[in-house]
């Protein structure tokens, strides 16, 4: 939990990865914030993985409990159904805003003190508790990235969810082996509270749509800034951003990263994958291997070979030799 003294966290970025987040973060971090992303969940030891997972597994059993009756599983959204925000009224947003109940599964300080002296949150796992970090950060200023389902989606089978669905990585995060483990764990626990770890049709779809409006709804008007990077393209820039936020603009020059990983992220999963495949063929594979050579030896020496000194070897002696 923060003390006065600390930082207190100020933006929460709650769009979904691969929806332009990279830039985003880079660009709060040129303007001082200090952001928490994945990062931080490898630099700080296997622990902090451990409590974000059991954080999402909390939210997720909890929203069963409450789904039990209706007719589809909550997936970290309300319950009042949303519309389309395009063509909506301030008055709907107001009124869908107070149907929606609020989240039921507070913020643990376990999670607070992961946070503390961090002033924006982007990514994962973050993005994956909107309505817990709205509600526990109340003053906090709210950007929602988005792009198209379809574009979402062809992004997410090139790079996140090939370590969710390809056979090695799953058997990498069932058995624990390799270094992989503890982030295809993570990713697994964060995409089952999402959309119940269903990775395409129209429930992954409905999943994605549904988490964009639920940050519309529970957000007022005037913190949220939602950023469609995929139709905004190169008119993102520092104006729009350090307008919403109050910042001052960089020096002149400075330009607006872009973040475009895709065929950095599909290489290091092609590297990953091949680092596990290497990984169990020496430590589990061959090892194997000469595990059943010994066992074929021992047995051909007690078994096969005694044979052999009977049937064969004894009588060519005893033929060539005169004697048995």
């Amino acid at each position: 939990m923060a003390t006065k003294d600390e930082p207190q966290m100020q933006v929460l970025v709650l769009g979904l990865p691969r929806t332009g987040t990279t830039s985003l973060n880079t660009a709060l971090r040129r303007l001082g914030y200090n952001t928490y992303t994945t990062q931080h969940l490898f630099t700080k030891g296997g622990s902090t993985i451990t409590t974000w997972i059991q954080f999402a597994e909390t939210v997720q059993s909890q929203q069963q409990q409450q789904s039990i009756g209706t007719s589809s599983p909550l997936l970290n959204t309300p319950s009042a159904t949303t519309t389309s925000t395009s063509t909506s009224s301030h008055t709907t947003r107001a009124t869908t805003r107070s149907q929606t109940r609020p989240p039921t599964t507070p913020l643990p300080p376990s999670i607070s003190s992961l946070l503390a002296g961090h002033t924006a949150i982007v990514d994962i796992p973050g993005c994956f508790f909107a309505p817990q970090l709205i509600a526990a950060y109340p003053q906090a200023k709210v950007i929602l990235t988005t792009r198209s389902y379809s574009s979402w989606s062809r992004s997410m089978h090139d790079s996140l969810y090939a370590l969710l669905t390809w056979h090695l990585f799953t058997l990498c995060r069932i058995t624990g082996y390799s270094a992989m483990a503890p982030l295809t764990q993570l990713l697994h626990a964060m995409f089952g509270l999402h959309c119940g770890n269903v990775y395409g049709g129209p429930r992954a779809e409905e999943a994605f749509e549904r988490h964009n409006q639920q940050v519309r709804d529970l957000v007022p008007r005037e913190r949220l800034l939602e950023i469609d990077f995929e139709e905004e393209g190169e008119r993102v820039g520092w104006d729009e951003l350090c307008a919403f936020l109050g910042r001052p603009l960089p020096r002149e020059g400075v330009v607006f990263p872009d973040g475009k990983e895709d065929d950095v992220m599909r290489r290091n999963i092609r590297a990953a994958w091949w680092g596990i495949a290497r990984y169990l063929l020496i430590m589990v594979v061959l090892p194997g291997v000469l595990a059943v050579m010994a066992v074929v030896g021992w047995f051909w020496q007690e078994e096969v070979g005694g044979e052999l000194e009977r049937w064969v070897l004894r009588p060519v002696r005893g033929w060539a030799f005169g004697h048995e």
